[in-house]
């Protein structure tokens, strides 16, 4: 196996755990930036949605929210989804 193709096999088995990374950086800005002692201000908070919005535009299908009829055909959409966006307790 060439190194090009056991880097891509390797970047597409741990896509989820860089998707989560991801998530949980951008989580963690928001909530430094935004329950510090100050106040965010309004461009803060936009920021932050644009951030949020950009990430969610860059995820693959098979990460995002799907349709009921998506979801009754490919079920294992359904509980990746919900793995990638379950609150860590």
């Amino acid at each position: 196996m060439s190194i090009l193709l056991w880097f891509c096999h390797l970047i597409g088995s741990s896509a989820y755990h860089l998707y989560r990374i991801q998530l949980r950086k951008l989580g963690g800005r928001m909530w430094d930036q935004c329950f510090s002692v100050a106040q965010p201000t309004y461009r803060v908070v936009m920021d932050l949605e644009e951030q949020l919005k950009k990430f969610e535009l860059e995820l693959p299908l098979s990460f995002r929210h799907q349709s009921t009829q998506m979801v009754a055909a490919r079920p294992y959409l359904a509980h990746q989804v919900c793995v990638l966006f379950q609150p860590s307790g």
